[in-house]
């Protein structure tokens, strides 16, 4: 992960994100794709004025119960902004700026990114599975045909 560009890198499911923010927080932007007690934790470390990005929960995608976040009054004491989002929604406007950009970048190696790749399409359900439970590494990727 540092090879990408992570400040700190870890594992969420393994590691206390609590742990984690009161050592290297506090948190002035956050990106979150994962909800539930993480963004409980991320609240807690968050600075006034915080802005908070949400585009995913995948803890509760499966989970029997929804997790409800229990601080959510720090958004009033902190000034927290939060946002949510699909990517969707902003596709139409940045689609072509997107193309033009972003690729010559991880040609040039500005951005840098891992594949969990799975050769054929019989291994989807394995990647669904795995990306749902946390056991990939990287943008999860099924190869259907090698052209």
């Amino acid at each position: 992960m540092k090879e990408i560009g992570v400040d700190v890198p870890f594992n969420y499911k393994t590691t206390s994100v609590a742990d984690v923010l009161a050592k290297e927080g506090p948190i002035d932007i956050y990106w979150d794709n994962v909800g539930g007690k993480t963004l409980e934790d991320a609240l807690e470390a968050a600075t006034v004025h915080a802005r908070f990005i949400e585009c995913g929960m995948i803890s509760d995608y499966n989970a029997a119960e929804k997790y409800g976040v229990k601080n959510l009054f720090n958004l009033i004491v902190k000034r927290i902004s939060i946002h949510g989002f699909l990517v969707s929604d902003l596709l139409p406007k940045y689609r072509d700026e997107f193309y033009k950009t972003v690729p010559a970048m991880i040609a040039r190696g500005e951005i840098k990114f891992l594949e969990d790749k799975k050769q054929g399409l019989d291994k989807a359900g394995e990647a669904i599975y795995e990306v749902q439970s946390g056991k990939n590494h990287g943008k999860s990727v099924i190869v259907v045909a090698n052209s």
